[in-house]
């Protein structure tokens, strides 16, 4: 008779613990699996601060008053860039960043240039507006009319002949306040930075005439540029803008008296252009 060896049982310990490893591991696994193609990484508020700043730097360009917009926008989008950096992968916008800060950087760069060339401009007007007003100051006061009358706008001596330019000098000034000594400029003026669809534009500033007799008188003088010259629009109320016929003074009238000019008169008040 053979014997028959049956089979040893299993143990009903060890078969549930190494289902219990197999699944652990399976686990483990699925956990690990693909983490590099899966991950996710947030995109960085301040560098979408910045993207956002960089297009409405665009405003500056409008007025120099928005300057703080790219100003911020590059402040932030230093930050965003630092801190983009620093996350070890965990977040992203670097790109957003960087195209902020261009278009920052842009904006601000040509709000600056043309605010640095107006002021140039403006300097540039200045300047040659007290070199008018002292060429004008000379001529006077060596009596050369001519010369002075010269630097007038073509407007000024369409309404002033250069016999009454000369003749108010001589009959109505110089009796009252002796000779002209010379026109000095303050230095500041205001200017019109726009000019109209001619090129023309108009400037006024004040100017102390030295004379003789009397202190100094202060005149404001009106400017007008015309085909790139500065030239002298008005002189004060010294030579007023004639009226029409329903004017004071009648046709063609100031409303100063008619006549010859009075030489003791005032020569801050107007003249009357038919003198």
């Amino acid at each position: 008779m053979s014997d028959t060896t049956s089979p040893a049982p299993l143990s009903s310990s060890k078969a549930p613990e190494g289902h219990l490893d197999n699944l652990s591991k399976l686990h483990r696994m699925s956990r690990t699996a693909g983490l590099g193609s899966t991950d996710y990484a947030a995109v960085n508020v301040a560098a979408v601060m910045t993207a956002v700043l960089g297009v409405a730097s665009f405003l500056a360009v409008v007025s120099p008053i928005f300057l703080i917009i790219p100003v911020v926008g590059v402040v932030i989008g230093i930050i965003a860039i630092r801190q983009v950096h620093g996350s070890s992968g965990t977040q992203t916008g670097m790109t957003l960043a960087i195209l902020g800060l261009i278009a920052c950087g842009l904006f601000s760069g040509f709000t600056g240039y043309k605010t640095y060339a107006k002021d140039q401009e403006r300097k540039a007007d200045e300047a040659a507006l007290v070199s008018l007003v002292d060429q004008f100051g000379q001529a006077v006061a060596k009596e050369d009319y001519a010369a002075a009358y010269q630097l007038l706008d073509a407007r000024f001596r369409d309404r002033v002949p250069a016999t009454q330019f000369e003749k108010f000098f001589v009959e109505r000034m110089k009796p009252y306040t002796g000779a002209i000594k010379g026109f000095k400029s303050s230095g500041l003026f205001i200017i019109d930075q726009a000019a109209d669809d001619a090129g023309i534009r108009m400037a006024q500033g004040s100017t102390m005439v030295s004379v003789e007799k009397t202190a100094e008188i202060r005149l404001d003088v009106t400017y007008r540029l015309a085909a790139g010259k500065w030239q002298i629009f008005n002189l004060g109320e010294w030579f007023p803008a004639q009226q029409g016929p329903g004017g004071p003074g009648g046709s063609g009238g100031s409303g100063a008296p008619g006549g010859p000019p009075q030489p003791q008169m005032d020569p801050t008040q107007p003249m009357d252009p038919a003198a």
